[in-house]
Protein backbone atom coordinates (compact mmCIF):
# COMPACT_ATOMS: atom_id res chain seq x y z
CA UNK A 1 0.00 0.00 0.00
CA UNK A 2 1.54 3.11 -1.27
CA UNK A 3 -0.48 6.05 0.71
CA UNK A 4 -2.18 4.20 3.47
CA UNK A 5 -4.74 5.93 5.79
CA UNK A 6 -5.81 6.23 9.45
CA UNK A 7 -9.45 5.72 10.51
CA UNK A 8 -12.55 8.11 10.38
CA UNK A 9 -16.00 8.19 11.84
CA UNK A 10 -17.24 5.72 8.97
CA UNK A 11 -14.84 3.26 9.46
CA UNK A 12 -16.40 2.73 13.37
CA UNK A 13 -20.04 1.02 12.46
CA UNK A 14 -19.70 -3.03 12.20
CA UNK A 15 -18.03 -4.05 8.39
CA UNK A 16 -20.06 -7.17 8.59
CA UNK A 17 -23.42 -5.97 9.52
CA UNK A 18 -23.28 -2.72 7.80
CA UNK A 19 -21.85 -5.18 4.51
CA UNK A 20 -19.19 -2.23 3.58
CA UNK A 21 -17.28 -3.26 0.47
CA UNK A 22 -18.94 -6.35 -0.04
CA UNK A 23 -19.78 -7.50 -3.78
CA UNK A 24 -23.39 -6.47 -5.67
CA UNK A 25 -23.44 -9.38 -7.72
CA UNK A 26 -23.50 -13.03 -7.42
CA UNK A 27 -21.18 -13.38 -10.21
CA UNK A 28 -18.38 -10.69 -8.46
CA UNK A 29 -17.76 -13.42 -5.22
CA UNK A 30 -13.91 -13.80 -5.16
CA UNK A 31 -12.77 -17.54 -5.34
CA UNK A 32 -14.46 -20.65 -6.21
CA UNK A 33 -15.96 -22.16 -3.15
CA UNK A 34 -19.33 -21.09 -3.47
CA UNK A 35 -19.96 -21.45 -6.94
CA UNK A 36 -23.00 -24.30 -6.87
CA UNK A 37 -24.64 -21.87 -4.66
CA UNK A 38 -24.29 -19.24 -6.66
CA UNK A 39 -25.61 -21.18 -9.55
CA UNK A 40 -28.72 -22.03 -7.36
CA UNK A 41 -29.69 -18.80 -6.42
CA UNK A 42 -29.15 -17.25 -9.82
CA UNK A 43 -31.87 -19.95 -11.19
CA UNK A 44 -33.92 -19.12 -8.48
CA UNK A 45 -33.60 -15.18 -9.42
CA UNK A 46 -34.51 -15.96 -13.13
CA UNK A 47 -37.66 -17.95 -11.83
CA UNK A 48 -38.41 -15.08 -10.00
CA UNK A 49 -37.94 -12.43 -13.03
CA UNK A 50 -40.01 -14.84 -14.64
CA UNK A 51 -43.11 -15.87 -12.66
CA UNK A 52 -42.94 -13.25 -9.71
CA UNK A 53 -42.77 -15.70 -7.44
CA UNK A 54 -40.68 -16.77 -4.73
CA UNK A 55 -40.51 -20.30 -2.55
CA UNK A 56 -41.87 -19.85 1.13
CA UNK A 57 -38.64 -20.30 2.61
CA UNK A 58 -34.96 -21.00 1.58
CA UNK A 59 -32.49 -22.00 3.95
CA UNK A 60 -28.66 -20.85 2.88
CA UNK A 61 -26.46 -23.57 5.40
CA UNK A 62 -22.97 -23.26 6.12
CA UNK A 63 -19.86 -23.02 8.45
CA UNK A 64 -19.11 -19.56 10.45
CA UNK A 65 -17.65 -17.09 7.99
CA UNK A 66 -18.74 -19.24 4.57
CA UNK A 67 -20.50 -16.01 3.52
CA UNK A 68 -24.21 -17.38 4.09
CA UNK A 69 -25.26 -13.51 4.90
CA UNK A 70 -23.51 -11.88 2.05
CA UNK A 71 -25.38 -14.64 -0.50
CA UNK A 72 -28.62 -14.16 1.18
CA UNK A 73 -27.66 -9.68 1.15
CA UNK A 74 -27.12 -10.19 -2.73
CA UNK A 75 -29.70 -12.30 -3.43
CA UNK A 76 -32.62 -10.07 -2.26
CA UNK A 77 -31.14 -6.55 -3.19
CA UNK A 78 -30.59 -8.44 -6.76
CA UNK A 79 -34.54 -9.23 -7.13
CA UNK A 80 -35.54 -5.70 -5.41
CA UNK A 81 -32.92 -3.31 -6.78
CA UNK A 82 -32.27 -4.82 -10.60
CA UNK A 83 -35.35 -6.91 -11.34
CA UNK A 84 -38.12 -4.86 -9.51
CA UNK A 85 -36.35 -1.87 -9.83
CA UNK A 86 -37.37 -0.71 -6.36
CA UNK A 87 -35.90 3.00 -5.18
CA UNK A 88 -34.75 2.82 -1.34
CA UNK A 89 -37.27 4.41 0.19
CA UNK A 90 -39.82 1.36 -1.10
CA UNK A 91 -36.99 -1.63 -0.82
CA UNK A 92 -36.61 -1.17 3.40
CA UNK A 93 -40.65 -1.72 3.26
CA UNK A 94 -40.27 -5.02 1.01
CA UNK A 95 -37.20 -6.69 2.53
CA UNK A 96 -36.50 -6.43 5.89
CA UNK A 97 -33.41 -8.45 7.55
CA UNK A 98 -33.14 -9.31 11.52
CA UNK A 99 -30.18 -11.09 13.67
CA UNK A 100 -31.85 -14.31 15.69
CA UNK A 101 -28.63 -13.99 17.56
CA UNK A 102 -29.92 -10.43 19.57
CA UNK A 103 -32.66 -12.34 20.67
CA UNK A 104 -33.49 -15.53 23.78
CA UNK A 105 -36.16 -16.98 25.45
CA UNK A 106 -36.88 -13.66 27.13
CA UNK A 107 -37.71 -11.58 24.71
CA UNK A 108 -38.31 -13.71 21.18
CA UNK A 109 -42.03 -12.04 21.76
CA UNK A 110 -40.51 -8.36 20.35
CA UNK A 111 -39.13 -10.47 16.77
CA UNK A 112 -42.73 -11.51 16.61
CA UNK A 113 -44.27 -8.01 16.85
CA UNK A 114 -41.45 -6.59 15.29
CA UNK A 115 -42.24 -8.87 12.15
CA UNK A 116 -46.20 -8.11 12.38
CA UNK A 117 -45.26 -4.75 11.98
CA UNK A 118 -43.16 -5.28 8.78
CA UNK A 119 -46.03 -6.88 7.32
CA UNK A 120 -48.55 -4.40 8.09
CA UNK A 121 -46.35 -1.50 6.41
CA UNK A 122 -47.75 -0.88 3.23
CA UNK A 123 -46.22 -0.53 -0.01
CA UNK A 124 -47.36 1.68 -3.08
CA UNK A 125 -49.03 -0.58 -5.25
CA UNK A 126 -47.89 1.27 -8.51
CA UNK A 127 -44.36 0.99 -7.27
CA UNK A 128 -44.26 -2.74 -6.55
CA UNK A 129 -45.81 -5.05 -8.63
CA UNK A 130 -46.02 -8.44 -6.16
CA UNK A 131 -48.15 -9.10 -3.80
CA UNK A 132 -45.40 -10.35 -0.44
CA UNK A 133 -43.07 -9.12 1.19
CA UNK A 134 -39.27 -10.44 2.11
CA UNK A 135 -37.46 -11.18 5.15
CA UNK A 136 -34.13 -12.68 5.97
CA UNK A 137 -33.01 -14.22 10.01
CA UNK A 138 -29.69 -14.34 9.83
CA UNK A 139 -28.38 -17.40 12.33
CA UNK A 140 -31.99 -18.72 12.39
CA UNK A 141 -30.80 -21.77 13.92
CA UNK A 142 -30.23 -20.23 17.40
CA UNK A 143 -34.25 -19.93 17.52
CA UNK A 144 -35.38 -22.63 20.07
CA UNK A 145 -37.65 -25.78 18.53
CA UNK A 146 -40.47 -24.55 21.30
CA UNK A 147 -39.79 -20.66 19.34
CA UNK A 148 -40.16 -22.43 16.02
CA UNK A 149 -43.28 -23.69 16.49
CA UNK A 150 -44.43 -20.19 17.09
CA UNK A 151 -42.62 -18.72 13.92
CA UNK A 152 -44.43 -21.65 12.09
CA UNK A 153 -47.17 -20.41 13.45
CA UNK A 154 -46.66 -16.91 12.07
CA UNK A 155 -45.43 -18.29 8.67
CA UNK A 156 -49.06 -20.62 7.99
CA UNK A 157 -50.69 -17.46 8.93
CA UNK A 158 -49.21 -14.83 6.45
CA UNK A 159 -48.08 -17.66 3.72
CA UNK A 160 -49.28 -15.48 0.98
CA UNK A 161 -47.81 -11.95 2.03
CA UNK A 162 -44.23 -13.39 3.35
CA UNK A 163 -41.40 -15.10 2.40
CA UNK A 164 -38.33 -16.35 4.17
CA UNK A 165 -34.81 -16.34 3.81
CA UNK A 166 -32.89 -17.97 6.96
CA UNK A 167 -29.14 -18.21 7.28
CA UNK A 168 -27.75 -21.47 9.63
CA UNK A 169 -24.46 -23.16 10.74
CA UNK A 170 -26.55 -26.55 11.31
CA UNK A 171 -29.85 -27.19 9.63
CA UNK A 172 -30.40 -30.10 11.52
CA UNK A 173 -31.10 -27.69 14.39
CA UNK A 174 -34.57 -27.06 12.70
CA UNK A 175 -37.93 -28.64 13.35
CA UNK A 176 -39.10 -31.02 10.65
CA UNK A 177 -41.57 -28.62 9.46
CA UNK A 178 -39.14 -26.15 7.82
CA UNK A 179 -36.82 -28.38 7.47
CA UNK A 180 -39.47 -29.87 4.33
CA UNK A 181 -40.90 -26.12 3.47
CA UNK A 182 -37.26 -25.52 2.53
CA UNK A 183 -35.28 -25.65 -0.33
CA UNK A 184 -31.42 -25.66 1.11
CA UNK A 185 -28.33 -23.86 -0.27
CA UNK A 186 -25.19 -25.28 0.44
CA UNK A 187 -22.22 -23.06 1.04
CA UNK A 188 -18.39 -24.03 1.66
CA UNK A 189 -15.91 -22.09 3.69
CA UNK A 190 -13.58 -20.44 1.64
CA UNK A 191 -10.05 -22.07 1.14
CA UNK A 192 -6.99 -20.35 2.50
CA UNK A 193 -5.69 -18.63 -0.91
CA UNK A 194 -9.23 -17.16 -1.37
CA UNK A 195 -9.67 -15.67 1.79
CA UNK A 196 -6.25 -14.15 1.90
CA UNK A 197 -7.62 -12.52 -1.74
CA UNK A 198 -10.84 -11.46 -0.24
CA UNK A 199 -8.55 -10.01 2.54
CA UNK A 200 -5.88 -8.12 0.68
CA UNK A 201 -8.46 -6.59 -1.73
CA UNK A 202 -10.34 -4.71 0.84
CA UNK A 203 -7.16 -3.33 2.13
CA UNK A 204 -6.16 -2.30 -1.02
CA UNK A 205 -9.66 -0.95 -2.02
CA UNK A 206 -10.41 0.92 1.96
CA UNK A 207 -6.11 2.22 1.81
CA UNK A 208 -5.70 0.17 4.84
CA UNK A 209 -1.89 -0.20 5.74
CA UNK A 210 -0.69 -3.60 6.39
CA UNK A 211 2.50 -5.80 6.20
CA UNK A 212 2.67 -9.48 5.33
CA UNK A 213 3.48 -10.76 8.98
CA UNK A 214 0.35 -8.62 9.99
CA UNK A 215 -1.95 -10.86 7.82
CA UNK A 216 -0.55 -13.88 8.60
CA UNK A 217 -1.11 -13.13 12.36
CA UNK A 218 -4.39 -12.51 11.46
CA UNK A 219 -4.79 -15.75 10.26
CA UNK A 220 -3.17 -17.86 12.45
CA UNK A 221 -4.89 -16.17 15.48
CA UNK A 222 -8.24 -17.12 14.13
CA UNK A 223 -7.42 -20.38 13.15
CA UNK A 224 -6.81 -21.01 16.22
CA UNK A 225 -9.75 -20.04 17.61
CA UNK A 226 -11.73 -21.98 14.87
CA UNK A 227 -10.03 -25.08 15.07
CA UNK A 228 -8.05 -24.52 11.99
CA UNK A 229 -10.61 -23.22 9.64
CA UNK A 230 -10.68 -19.79 8.24
CA UNK A 231 -13.49 -18.04 9.06
CA UNK A 232 -13.81 -14.51 6.84
CA UNK A 233 -15.80 -13.04 9.03
CA UNK A 234 -13.73 -13.39 12.42
CA UNK A 235 -10.26 -12.23 10.17
CA UNK A 236 -12.55 -9.27 8.43
CA UNK A 237 -13.56 -7.90 11.97
CA UNK A 238 -10.36 -8.01 13.14
CA UNK A 239 -9.16 -6.21 10.27
CA UNK A 240 -11.48 -3.64 11.74
CA UNK A 241 -10.15 -3.72 15.23
CA UNK A 242 -6.43 -3.33 14.54
CA UNK A 243 -7.15 -0.84 12.11
CA UNK A 244 -9.19 1.50 14.33
CA UNK A 245 -7.00 1.10 17.33
CA UNK A 246 -3.38 0.69 16.05
CA UNK A 247 -3.91 2.45 12.24
CA UNK A 248 -2.07 -0.15 10.70
CA UNK A 249 -1.91 -4.46 10.23
CA UNK A 250 1.21 -5.12 11.47
CA UNK A 251 2.08 -8.59 13.29
CA UNK A 252 3.06 -6.50 16.95
CA UNK A 253 -0.28 -4.31 16.19
CA UNK A 254 -3.03 -7.56 15.80
CA UNK A 255 -1.39 -9.12 19.27
CA UNK A 256 -1.50 -5.94 20.80
CA UNK A 257 -5.09 -5.50 19.33
CA UNK A 258 -6.48 -9.13 20.81
CA UNK A 259 -4.92 -8.89 24.17
CA UNK A 260 -2.35 -12.09 23.83
CA UNK A 261 1.29 -12.70 24.00
CA UNK A 262 3.35 -12.68 20.74
CA UNK A 263 4.58 -15.94 20.00
CA UNK A 264 7.87 -17.12 20.03
CA UNK A 265 10.13 -17.53 17.29
CA UNK A 266 11.08 -21.04 16.66
CA UNK A 267 15.12 -20.81 15.21
CA UNK A 268 17.97 -23.72 14.51
CA UNK A 269 20.17 -24.27 17.52
CA UNK A 270 23.28 -22.87 15.72
CA UNK A 271 20.98 -19.98 13.52
CA UNK A 272 23.18 -17.15 15.35
CA UNK A 273 25.95 -17.97 13.47
CA UNK A 274 24.98 -18.47 10.32
CA UNK A 275 25.41 -18.83 7.33
CA UNK A 276 28.99 -20.89 7.59
CA UNK A 277 31.87 -20.43 5.79
CA UNK A 278 33.41 -23.58 4.28
CA UNK A 279 35.56 -25.70 6.58
CA UNK A 280 38.81 -24.99 5.75
CA UNK A 281 39.74 -28.47 5.96
CA UNK A 282 37.74 -30.52 3.61
CA UNK A 283 36.45 -27.35 1.99
CA UNK A 284 32.39 -28.71 3.11
CA UNK A 285 30.19 -26.94 4.71
CA UNK A 286 29.79 -27.73 8.20
CA UNK A 287 28.22 -29.85 10.07
CA UNK A 288 31.47 -31.69 8.71
CA UNK A 289 34.17 -34.20 10.73
CA UNK A 290 35.89 -31.52 11.93
CA UNK A 291 33.70 -28.67 13.00
CA UNK A 292 30.55 -30.88 14.24
CA UNK A 293 26.79 -30.68 15.32
CA UNK A 294 27.80 -30.20 18.91
CA UNK A 295 30.72 -27.68 18.45
CA UNK A 296 28.33 -25.60 16.23
CA UNK A 297 25.81 -25.80 18.72
CA UNK A 298 28.13 -24.17 21.56
CA UNK A 299 29.45 -21.38 19.38
CA UNK A 300 26.07 -20.40 18.72
CA UNK A 301 25.21 -20.71 21.93
CA UNK A 302 28.33 -18.23 23.19
CA UNK A 303 27.17 -15.71 20.70
CA UNK A 304 23.59 -15.64 21.54
CA UNK A 305 24.86 -15.15 25.50
CA UNK A 306 26.93 -12.41 23.38
CA UNK A 307 24.79 -10.09 21.93
CA UNK A 308 23.48 -6.69 23.86
CA UNK A 309 20.21 -6.25 25.62
CA UNK A 310 18.55 -3.01 25.52
CA UNK A 311 15.39 -3.25 27.73
CA UNK A 312 13.34 -0.35 25.69
CA UNK A 313 15.05 0.18 23.17
CA UNK A 314 14.13 -0.94 19.46
CA UNK A 315 14.47 -4.60 19.03
CA UNK A 316 16.41 -5.58 16.06
CA UNK A 317 14.07 -7.57 13.59
CA UNK A 318 16.58 -9.38 12.31
CA UNK A 319 17.25 -11.14 15.17
CA UNK A 320 13.54 -11.69 15.92
CA UNK A 321 12.86 -12.76 12.51
CA UNK A 322 15.98 -15.20 12.03
CA UNK A 323 17.66 -15.41 15.36
CA UNK A 324 20.83 -13.81 14.06
CA UNK A 325 22.23 -10.37 13.73
CA UNK A 326 24.51 -10.03 10.79
CA UNK A 327 25.48 -6.56 12.25
CA UNK A 328 27.11 -7.78 15.37
CA UNK A 329 28.57 -11.12 13.63
CA UNK A 330 30.13 -8.69 10.90
CA UNK A 331 31.37 -5.52 13.55
CA UNK A 332 30.85 -7.21 17.03
CA UNK A 333 28.57 -4.55 18.23
CA UNK A 334 25.14 -3.76 17.17
CA UNK A 335 23.31 -0.80 18.97
CA UNK A 336 19.69 -2.48 18.57
CA UNK A 337 17.66 -4.57 21.18
CA UNK A 338 17.90 -8.39 21.37
CA UNK A 339 15.26 -10.15 23.07
CA UNK A 340 16.49 -13.58 23.60
CA UNK A 341 13.27 -14.52 25.91
CA UNK A 342 11.09 -13.92 22.40
CA UNK A 343 13.34 -16.20 20.48
CA UNK A 344 12.92 -20.01 21.04
CA UNK A 345 16.23 -21.99 20.03
CA UNK A 346 15.13 -25.74 18.90
CA UNK A 347 16.71 -28.90 19.76
CA UNK A 348 18.79 -30.20 17.56
CA UNK A 349 18.46 -33.29 15.43
CA UNK A 350 19.98 -36.38 17.10
CA UNK A 351 22.23 -38.26 14.78
CA UNK A 352 23.56 -41.64 15.02
CA UNK A 353 27.10 -41.77 16.39
CA UNK A 354 28.34 -44.75 14.18
CA UNK A 355 27.09 -43.98 10.55
CA UNK A 356 25.93 -40.24 11.65
CA UNK A 357 22.49 -40.77 9.89
CA UNK A 358 19.40 -39.33 11.23
CA UNK A 359 18.47 -41.50 14.78
CA UNK A 360 16.88 -44.31 14.88
CA UNK A 361 19.25 -45.10 11.76
CA UNK A 362 17.71 -48.69 12.03
CA UNK A 363 20.97 -49.41 9.88
CA UNK A 364 23.45 -50.71 12.47
CA UNK A 365 24.09 -53.63 14.40
CA UNK A 366 22.55 -52.44 17.61
CA UNK A 367 18.90 -51.55 15.81
CA UNK A 368 17.74 -55.20 15.67
CA UNK A 369 17.99 -55.26 19.77
CA UNK A 370 16.42 -52.01 19.97
CA UNK A 371 13.57 -52.75 17.54
CA UNK A 372 13.14 -56.21 19.95
CA UNK A 373 12.77 -54.22 22.54
CA UNK A 374 10.57 -51.51 21.50
CA UNK A 375 8.07 -54.19 20.12
CA UNK A 376 7.92 -55.98 23.73
CA UNK A 377 7.25 -52.95 25.31
CA UNK A 378 4.38 -52.02 22.71
CA UNK A 379 3.23 -55.69 23.23
CA UNK A 380 3.14 -55.17 27.33
CA UNK A 381 1.17 -51.99 26.49
CA UNK A 382 -1.48 -53.85 23.90
CA UNK A 383 -1.87 -56.67 26.84
CA UNK A 384 -2.36 -54.31 29.59
CA UNK A 385 -4.52 -52.45 27.90
CA UNK A 386 -6.79 -55.69 27.04
CA UNK A 387 -6.27 -56.56 30.50
CA UNK A 388 -7.95 -53.31 31.72
CA UNK A 389 -10.93 -53.75 29.07
CA UNK A 390 -11.59 -57.47 30.07
CA UNK A 391 -11.77 -56.88 33.51
CA UNK A 392 -14.70 -53.84 33.22
CA UNK A 393 -17.70 -54.74 35.25
CA UNK A 394 -19.44 -55.20 32.01
CA UNK A 395 -16.53 -56.00 28.35
CA UNK A 396 -17.36 -56.20 25.58
CA UNK A 397 -19.26 -59.43 24.00
CA UNK A 398 -16.70 -59.82 21.37
CA UNK A 399 -13.84 -59.65 23.43
CA UNK A 400 -14.76 -62.74 26.16
CA UNK A 401 -16.77 -64.79 23.62
CA UNK A 402 -13.85 -67.60 23.15
CA UNK A 403 -13.02 -66.74 26.90
CA UNK A 404 -16.01 -67.91 28.41
CA UNK A 405 -16.17 -70.82 25.68
CA UNK A 406 -12.86 -72.16 27.06
CA UNK A 407 -11.89 -71.00 30.48
CA UNK A 408 -14.01 -71.60 33.66
CA UNK A 409 -12.46 -69.47 35.97
CA UNK A 410 -11.03 -66.27 33.78
CA UNK A 411 -12.38 -63.57 35.56
CA UNK A 412 -10.93 -64.47 38.71
CA UNK A 413 -7.35 -65.27 36.90
CA UNK A 414 -7.43 -61.83 35.05
CA UNK A 415 -7.92 -60.02 37.87
CA UNK A 416 -5.14 -61.37 39.81
CA UNK A 417 -3.14 -60.65 36.42
CA UNK A 418 -4.35 -56.82 37.27
CA UNK A 419 -3.52 -56.98 40.71
CA UNK A 420 -0.02 -57.34 40.43
CA UNK A 421 1.35 -56.20 37.18
CA UNK A 422 -1.05 -52.65 37.19
CA UNK A 423 1.06 -51.23 39.66
CA UNK A 424 3.23 -48.16 40.19
CA UNK A 425 6.25 -50.15 40.38
CA UNK A 426 5.40 -51.79 36.98
CA UNK A 427 4.65 -49.04 35.45
CA UNK A 428 7.87 -47.16 37.01
CA UNK A 429 9.58 -50.05 34.50
CA UNK A 430 7.70 -49.06 31.91
CA UNK A 431 8.64 -45.15 32.30
CA UNK A 432 12.50 -45.76 32.63
CA UNK A 433 12.78 -47.97 29.71
CA UNK A 434 10.79 -45.45 28.01
CA UNK A 435 12.93 -42.47 28.83
CA UNK A 436 16.32 -44.75 28.14
CA UNK A 437 15.23 -45.46 24.95
CA UNK A 438 14.09 -41.92 23.47
CA UNK A 439 16.78 -39.99 25.39
CA UNK A 440 19.72 -41.71 26.16
CA UNK A 441 20.50 -42.83 22.46
CA UNK A 442 22.93 -45.93 23.18
CA UNK A 443 24.56 -48.01 20.65
CA UNK A 444 25.78 -50.78 22.57
CA UNK A 445 23.77 -54.36 22.53
CA UNK A 446 24.15 -55.76 25.71
CA UNK A 447 22.10 -52.87 27.22
CA UNK A 448 19.57 -53.15 25.34
CA UNK A 449 19.52 -57.18 25.73
CA UNK A 450 19.59 -56.06 29.41
CA UNK A 451 16.82 -54.24 29.14
CA UNK A 452 14.88 -56.18 27.21
CA UNK A 453 15.89 -59.14 30.18
CA UNK A 454 14.54 -56.56 32.68
CA UNK A 455 10.95 -55.81 30.57
CA UNK A 456 10.31 -59.86 30.20
CA UNK A 457 11.26 -60.75 33.63
CA UNK A 458 8.92 -57.80 35.20
CA UNK A 459 6.14 -59.15 32.66
CA UNK A 460 6.58 -62.63 32.71
CA UNK A 461 3.16 -63.85 33.50
CA UNK A 462 1.54 -61.48 30.98
CA UNK A 463 3.25 -62.19 28.16
CA UNK A 464 2.77 -66.05 28.49
CA UNK A 465 -1.37 -65.93 29.59
CA UNK A 466 -3.17 -66.75 26.47
CA UNK A 467 -6.19 -65.25 28.26
CA UNK A 468 -4.69 -61.84 26.69
CA UNK A 469 -4.27 -62.90 23.44
CA UNK A 470 -6.09 -61.38 20.55
CA UNK A 471 -8.50 -63.39 19.09
CA UNK A 472 -7.76 -62.62 15.50
CA UNK A 473 -4.20 -64.35 16.20
CA UNK A 474 -5.22 -67.12 17.80
CA UNK A 475 -7.40 -67.75 14.67
CA UNK A 476 -4.48 -67.32 12.34
CA UNK A 477 -2.38 -69.59 14.61
CA UNK A 478 -5.10 -72.23 13.98
CA UNK A 479 -5.11 -72.26 10.56
CA UNK A 480 -1.13 -72.49 10.29
CA UNK A 481 -1.46 -75.40 12.60
CA UNK A 482 -4.02 -77.08 10.63
CA UNK A 483 -2.35 -76.24 7.65
CA UNK A 484 0.64 -78.14 8.98
CA UNK A 485 -0.98 -81.06 10.78
CA UNK A 486 -3.00 -81.53 7.21
CA UNK A 487 -0.06 -81.95 5.31
CA UNK A 488 1.77 -83.81 7.48
CA UNK A 489 -0.02 -86.42 9.00
CA UNK A 490 -3.48 -86.35 6.68
CA UNK A 491 -5.80 -86.46 9.73
CA UNK A 492 -9.75 -86.00 9.23
CA UNK A 493 -10.76 -82.91 9.39
CA UNK A 494 -13.10 -83.06 12.47
CA UNK A 495 -10.59 -84.61 14.49
CA UNK A 496 -7.60 -82.75 13.16
CA UNK A 497 -10.05 -79.73 14.28
CA UNK A 498 -10.06 -80.35 17.83
CA UNK A 499 -6.39 -81.29 18.01
CA UNK A 500 -5.64 -78.11 16.53
CA UNK A 501 -7.65 -76.15 19.32
CA UNK A 502 -6.47 -77.96 22.09
CA UNK A 503 -3.13 -77.55 21.22
CA UNK A 504 -3.27 -73.52 20.30
CA UNK A 505 -3.41 -72.28 23.54
CA UNK A 506 -0.54 -74.82 24.64
CA UNK A 507 2.04 -73.96 21.78
CA UNK A 508 1.53 -69.98 22.27
CA UNK A 509 2.08 -70.72 26.16
CA UNK A 510 5.53 -72.80 25.34
CA UNK A 511 6.40 -70.09 22.88
CA UNK A 512 6.16 -67.56 25.69
CA UNK A 513 7.21 -69.51 27.89
CA UNK A 514 10.71 -70.35 25.75
CA UNK A 515 11.09 -66.60 25.57
CA UNK A 516 10.75 -65.74 28.89
CA UNK A 517 13.60 -68.84 29.64
CA UNK A 518 15.43 -66.98 27.26
CA UNK A 519 15.33 -63.50 28.49
CA UNK A 520 16.61 -65.09 31.86
CA UNK A 521 13.99 -65.95 34.29
CA UNK A 522 10.49 -65.10 35.51
CA UNK A 523 9.90 -67.78 37.88
CA UNK A 524 9.55 -65.19 40.36
CA UNK A 525 6.43 -63.63 38.70
CA UNK A 526 5.00 -66.62 37.70
CA UNK A 527 5.38 -68.48 40.90
CA UNK A 528 3.06 -65.34 42.46
CA UNK A 529 0.79 -65.37 40.25
CA UNK A 530 0.47 -69.12 39.98
CA UNK A 531 -1.39 -68.89 43.78
CA UNK A 532 -3.99 -67.01 42.24
CA UNK A 533 -6.09 -69.78 40.20
CA UNK A 534 -5.59 -72.97 37.73
CA UNK A 535 -6.72 -72.07 34.47
CA UNK A 536 -9.27 -75.15 33.34
CA UNK A 537 -10.63 -75.38 30.07
CA UNK A 538 -14.01 -77.11 28.67
CA UNK A 539 -12.03 -78.92 26.42
CA UNK A 540 -9.28 -80.34 28.22
CA UNK A 541 -6.07 -77.76 27.13
CA UNK A 542 -5.71 -76.24 30.35
CA UNK A 543 -2.54 -75.16 31.47
CA UNK A 544 -1.28 -75.91 35.51
CA UNK A 545 0.59 -73.55 36.67
CA UNK A 546 2.45 -75.93 39.04
CA UNK A 547 3.19 -78.18 36.33
CA UNK A 548 4.90 -74.98 34.46
CA UNK A 549 7.03 -74.31 37.80
CA UNK A 550 8.54 -78.31 37.50
CA UNK A 551 9.16 -77.77 33.54
CA UNK A 552 11.13 -74.75 34.69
Amino acid sequence: MKKPRIPTETDKPDWIETFRGRPTTLSGLTGKANDAACRTLQQYVNQFEGTKNLQDLAIICGPAGSGKTILAQIYVSTMGEDILDLPASAYVKWCMTCNAKKYDASNYHELWKKIKEFIEIPIDSKTVSVPFKVIVVDDADSISATHQNSMKALMDKNSLKLKWIFTAREPRKFIQYLQTKAVMVNCRAAPEKEALLVVLGMCYRFKIGYERLGIKALFELVAATNKGNVNLTDIVRMVQKCFLARQYISEDNVYVTVGKSRPKVVVSAYASIEPFPRCKICTLYPPCQHRTTEMLVQQAYSRRAELPERKGGLECREFLRTGACSIFNKHGHCSLDHPTRKVRVEKPETRCPICTIKWPCNHCTYSSVRNELLDARLDILRRLELLETLTQEEPPVYLITHLVDKYDDWEETLKGIKKFYVTAEKQGIMSEIERWVNYEYSTDMDEYRFKLQRLTRGFGELLITPLLLEQGASRSGTRGESRQKSAGAGAGAGAGRNDIDEGASVGSSNRGRSKVLAGGGGADDVGSIGSVGTLTTTQGAGIDTSSRGRKK
